[in-house]
């Protein structure tokens, strides 16, 4: 009886435990993935046709 309670308690524990290593990854794989947008994304694709905040003044 204590046993299968134990493991109960244990099964539990450990499926939250993965659970909330999966939503760190998935977190950090988004964060990255802005950050390379940040970096990597080139200004003049999202401004084509539309004057520049220099040029507008």
């Amino acid at each position: 009886m204590r046993d299968e309670i134990f493991d109960r308690d244990y099964q539990a524990g450990r499926d939250a435990l993965h659970d909330g290593i999966d939503r760190l990854v998935a977190g950090i794989g988004r964060t990255l993935k802005v950050l390379n947008f940040i970096q990597f994304d080139a200004p003049w694709k999202h401004n084509a046709g539309q004057a520049s905040a220099r040029t507008a003044r």
